[in-house]
């Protein structure tokens, strides 16, 4: 098969790790994978020019759920648990009335919105188990691909099951850790270790359920591989999280819109914790990774009036 390769020439580059500012780039581009960087436009004939561009690493959302775009500020009123809580709160009532057409369109509107963003991945809840045929769908129409993460099924002796869906999804999300045994989550990350897939599961978005115990119960019991919101960590919890490596997504603009409170970000940046972006719920925070990133430094210069830029 024959290559595919062009060059793109931007005024302003954003390089590695450290985004370092390199001016006046070149970037070859070969069967979609960048092969070279080099310095000075090129006058090749397969090349573009973006005089006034600014080139930057692709960006990820590291927690997203699609599926409640397709009933946006529903339930304005109710407080959190009330409205998303599992299985009974009023957006996964929404969620299992959608009709496949209805979860197709909430999945295209929300990845068109993302590619627009410059998103290439987004590592997405999947409440509905049918559901993770139509994330692959939109992945393919737009280009963004969704990370599928599910929950297993819980059969009626009790026993959990995922009836092969996690030979199609790309992991689990869990809603909350409190939800399932010891003896279920060690089952989840077993099946999960078996076949590669990841781990992720939401720890205390509220000081309810960091009162209830749901990071000891995850690091004993489940070992996620990542972490959503840590909104009531303290030092003693971020620690344990920064010795097993594990990552934490937050999502200021959710806990905000919640009135869940501000996530510890200059704890978690100051102890070396991996630290990711989210938007959360599509249907009551606008999925701008951008907006993320903007209220993430507000956040930081907040908590710490030295908050450097390039750490966001």
């Amino acid at each position: 098969m024959e290559s595919s390769t062009f060059i793109v020439n931007v005024g302003l580059l954003l390089r590695g790790w450290s985004l370092d500012v390199e001016r006046d780039v070149n970037v070859e581009v070969r069967d979609g994978v960048i092969a070279s960087i080099g310095h000075g436009f090129s006058c090749e004939r397969n090349s573009i020019t973006f005089r006034h561009g600014i080139a930057i690493p692709a960006l990820v959302n590291a927690h997203l759920h699609v599926f409640d775009y397709a009933f946006q500020e529903a339930g304005l009123d109710l407080k959190l648990p009330e409205l998303v809580s599992e299985p009974h709160g009023l957006k996964h009532r929404l969620i299992s009335s959608l009709s496949e057409e209805e979860l197709r369109r909430a999945a295209l509107e929300v990845c068109s919105t993302l590619s627009r963003q410059g998103v290439y991945l987004a590592l997405t809840f999947c409440e509905r188990l049918d559901a993770v045929k139509v994330l692959r769908g939109a992945s393919e129409v737009t280009g963004v691909r969704l990370a599928a993460l599910v929950r297993p099924r819980r059969l009626d002796d009790g026993s959990l099951s995922f009836e092969g869906l996690l030979d199609e999804a790309d992991g689990v999300g869990l809603d909350s850790p409190l939800r399932y045994s010891c003896e279920g989550l060690k089952w989840i990350k077993s099946e999960c270790s078996k076949r590669s897939k990841l781990v992720s599961t939401h720890i205390s978005e509220t000081s309810s359920s960091r009162l209830k115990g749901d990071l000891e119960l995850a690091l004993r019991c489940l070992n996620p591989d990542v972490v959503v919101h840590a909104t009531h960590l303290d030092e003693s919890g971020i620690e344990a999280l920064e010795a097993r490596d594990i990552a934490v997504v937050v999502c200021p603009r959710s806990n905000m819109w919640f009135s869940c409170g501000l996530p510890p970000l200059k704890l978690l940046l100051e102890k070396g914790v991996k630290l990711l972006i989210g938007t959360d719920n599509a249907g009551w925070v606008n999925p701008d990774l951008w907006r993320e990133l903007e209220a993430v430094y507000n956040i930081l210069r907040l908590q710490s009036s030295r908050a450097d830029p390039k750490e966001v």
